[in-house]
């Protein structure tokens, strides 16, 4: 159940290359390309199962997230395939694989936000 409703939602076109984008930019430890697509007010949750080193408790904001990212580049596993596969409410996720099986799942609650138009001018 959804809290509150949107006003907008990206397309599943939109959605797809916004959730590509923060997940290879979080990959590659890309600080810049993270603030660049997340929220400012973003906040992550991680669940590693007691097998992985993730957060154990949720980061708030685009800053503290893009330094997590930042600080787990490089130690992902050899062999890592992304694969996006849209779930049962037209979000997408992306699956992270290695030759031994599923290494992360990373879903993205994607909202856009909508400015208005420059002003004409005279």
């Amino acid at each position: 159940m959804r809290l509150r409703d949107r006003r907008f939602g990206p397309d599943g076109r939109q959605a797809r290359e916004i959730t590509e984008r923060f997940l290879a930019a979080g990959l590659d430890g890309d600080v810049e390309a993270l603030m660049a697509v997340a929220a400012a007010d973003v906040t992550m949750w991680a669940d590693g199962n007691g097998h992985a080193e993730t957060p154990r408790v949720p980061l708030h904001g685009a800053a503290a997230v893009a330094v997590y990212f930042a600080s787990a580049a490089g130690r992902y596993p050899a062999g890592l395939v992304v694969r996006m596969h849209k779930q049962y409410d037209d979000a997408f996720a992306a699956v992270l694989t290695t030759p031994v099986g599923v290494f992360a799942v990373v879903t993205a609650d994607v909202d856009v936000a909508h400015r208005a138009p420059p002003a004409s001018r005279p």
